[in-house]
């Protein structure tokens, strides 16, 4: 009898770096920030309010039958909602992780919304895109 153990490797693609922010209310202007990060430290101190965080990204090349793509956040305070692609995400558990393999196109973009009570909040954890192999 041989018993064989599922391995799963793990490739992880960090989604940081500049991210598009467009505040809801009209009379302010949008503007780019560093991801992780709270809006304090992305130079919008004092902000209150709804919020957009926009990322695009290019699908992963050479996944195979056995690869699944996972959006992975680590940390979000004052989280409305993900999106990817116009499509809302919805996390299964404690953790802010998405099996999105099927919703990938060429070109992708996250939407992240956030109703913000102090300028503390915003996507201040890693963002990744994990491919798992099994």
């Amino acid at each position: 009898f041989i018993f064989r153990r599922s391995v799963m490797s793990v490739h992880r693609i960090r989604l940081h770096g500049p991210w598009q922010v467009r505040p809801h209310d009209v009379h302010l202007s949008p503007g780019r920030m560093t991801i992780p990060g709270s809006l304090r430290e992305g130079g919008f101190a004092d902000f209150k309010g709804r919020v957009s965080m926009h990322r695009q990204f290019g699908k992963p090349t050479n996944l195979d039958a056995y690869d699944q793509v996972w959006l992975a956040f680590d940390e979000i305070r004052g989280l409305e909602s993900i999106s990817l692609n116009g499509l809302e995400l919805h996390a299964h558990g404690e953790r802010l992780e998405f099996e999105v393999t099927g919703l990938l196109q060429k070109r992708n973009e996250i939407e992240v919304v956030l109703i913000c009570e102090e300028d503390r909040c915003g996507v201040v954890g890693k963002v990744l895109l994990e491919i798992r192999r099994t």
